[in-house]
């Protein structure tokens, strides 16, 4: 795992490692509109609701992401800052549960102030 693969959720870096994938999420007005979009480029399963508990769900059973990027949000993020703390605080609790299962996951997020970044557990 490169330096910058380490468990938590953290700003998007000037360069992402080539290990991580890569959503791109730009023109996400909604809540919904983003949580669908993720599902569907992940692949979530049928019964995915584009909520934030079944995202913590999915990517809790999700083992081939151990990196993800999730680009173009910076306009969600001033525009829906509610809906994109939240984004935040869930991908913070996977990264703290698959850190204590031993299968640690980082998130880079766009939009995300560096005094935000959270190293998980």
């Amino acid at each position: 795992m490169s330096d910058l693969l380490r468990n938590g959720v953290f700003p998007l870096p000037a360069t992402l490692p080539a290990e991580c994938h890569c959503l791109d999420l730009s023109g996400s007005h909604t809540p919904s509109e983003l949580l669908q979009r993720i599902g569907t480029a992940l692949g979530f399963p049928e019964w995915y609701d584009a909520n934030f508990d079944a995202l913590f769900d999915c990517l809790i059973d999700a083992a081939n992401i151990d990196c993800l990027a999730l680009t173009g949000l910076e306009a969600f993020a001033a525009a829906q800052a509610e809906a994109f703390s939240t984004l935040h605080l869930v991908l913070a609790a996977v990264c703290d549960v698959r850190g204590e299962l031993g299968q640690p996951v980082c998130f880079y997020l766009a939009g995300l102030s560096e005094g935000r970044t959270h190293a998980g557990g």
